[in-house]
């Protein structure tokens, strides 16, 4: 307005004012009729107060420092389940259960959040950076010490496997020296793959597991002769999501007896199942304390994908090779996982290995030093430099390290 007005008494038209500032003619000619300017150009208004706003903006920041990252699909959603948990009135499509992107839009303007695309990185390069590392002990080193009581029994790590009855390893074969590759039978029905969900404490406690079958409805068969006090769970795929990871946490709170007089630490993986609203509204009303590792740093410091895992893998094929070979010819079948699984996950579990494994990683005692520089290599890499050639003089693009 105020810039129209100083073009106007410049001596130019209406016309030539609205050329210059944008406005729609009828509307500036309204607005210098009436000499107001609108406080909310909305028609409708808004959903949410400034406080609202605020703690949801505030939210976006934490998730992206601590190395989840939330799409703009993930927040419109979350934005909608916000509404919904905090009984708020909204105009948001119910159907989709999701708010409109202008919505989003207007979020981002008003508080300067930018949507940018994640760097594309190679999959043969590791990128366990020591930048990522040495924040995410930063906030170990604060969560230890903001709670005291968090000792070896009360750090926990969880995380979610797949299993199948056909393995890439299987034991080594005698073969005849004039024979040059052996062939081997694996299955005798098609191949049956789900989710394992194991949880273990830097004391050496193993919370019972969680098996997610790949089925519509679950049935207690499933479970039978599997581990005591196995939880199952079905989906479609057969893997975690956000529902199943909140039934999983209050089968977690159950066996470590977590509140918020005694909270419990728990390191995982950044899964999008593990960052959804109910799961961390959860977690805040039961004392349980998420803590994510970095981005490509699983193989490094994820304690069950150390220890765990590859073991568990390993004694299941043997089981599942041992099965085949009987005289009878016994089909491995969704029934029969529990099985398997219950005499794999009993060899795997040892106690001194998840005390080892939580102290090479320097999760528990805490120990930002427990990796040396040449860990850190792979990801240095990727830094180009531009040199001269020392002949032709041409410009020349190398990876170096930084």
């Amino acid at each position: 307005m105020t810039q129209a007005k100083e073009h106007i008494a410049a001596g130019n038209s209406v016309k030539a004012a609205v050329q210059v500032v944008g406005a729609c003619e009828a509307t500036l000619r309204k607005r210098l009729k009436e000499g107001t300017v609108p406080l909310n150009l909305d028609r409708l208004k808004s959903s949410f107060s400034t406080e609202e706003e605020e703690a949801l903006v505030k939210w976006v920041k934490i998730i992206d420092d601590t190395f989840y990252g939330v799409s703009k699909k993930q927040l419109m959603d979350i934005v909608y389940q916000y509404a919904e948990h905090n009984n708020i009135s909204h105009n948001f499509n119910h159907e989709k259960q999701m708010v409109r992107e202008k919505w989003i839009r207007d979020l981002s303007v008003k508080y300067r959040l930018t949507l940018q695309r994640p760097e594309k990185c190679s999959g043969s390069v590791i990128r366990f950076s020591k930048i990522h590392f040495e924040k995410f002990h930063d906030n170990l080193k604060r969560i230890l010490e903001e709670n005291p009581e968090l000792n070896a029994s009360r750090i926990y790590n969880m995380d979610e496997s797949n299993i199948s009855t056909i393995f890439n390893k299987f034991p080594k074969i005698v073969l005849s020296e004039c024979k040059c590759l052996g062939s081997k039978i694996v299955s005798q029905s098609r191949i049956l793959s789900l989710t394992a969900v194991c949880c273990m404490s830097a004391a050496g406690y193993y919370v019972p597991p969680a098996l997610i079958f790949p089925r519509k409805k679950f049935k207690p068969e499933f479970c039978k002769r599997a581990p005591p006090n196995t939880l199952g769970m079905t989906s479609d795929s057969g893997s975690i999501n956000s529902e199943l990871f909140v039934t999983w946490l209050k089968h977690f709170t159950k066996y470590v007896t977590a509140s918020r007089d005694r909270p419990v630490l728990l390191v995982l993986d950044n899964h999008i199942s593990h960052c959804s609203l109910p799961a961390i509204n959860y977690c805040q009303e039961n004392g349980i304390i998420l803590l994510v590792l970095p981005p490509y740093a699983s193989h490094k410091l994820q304690p069950l994908e150390i220890v765990f895992f590859g073991s568990l893998k390993k004694f299941m094929a043997e089981e599942c090779d041992r099965l085949i070979l009987q005289p009878s010819g016994r089909l491995i079948t969704i029934y029969q996982i529990g099985e398997i699984f219950c005499t794999a996950y009993h060899k795997a579990t040892s106690i001194d290995e998840a005390i080892k494994a939580f102290r090479d990683t320097g999760i528990f005692p805490q120990n930002p030093f427990a990796f040396r520089e040449e860990d850190f290599m792979p990801a240095s890499l990727t830094k180009k430099q531009s040199i001269k050639h020392p002949e032709d003089n041409k410009l020349v693009s190398l990876k170096t390290q930084s």
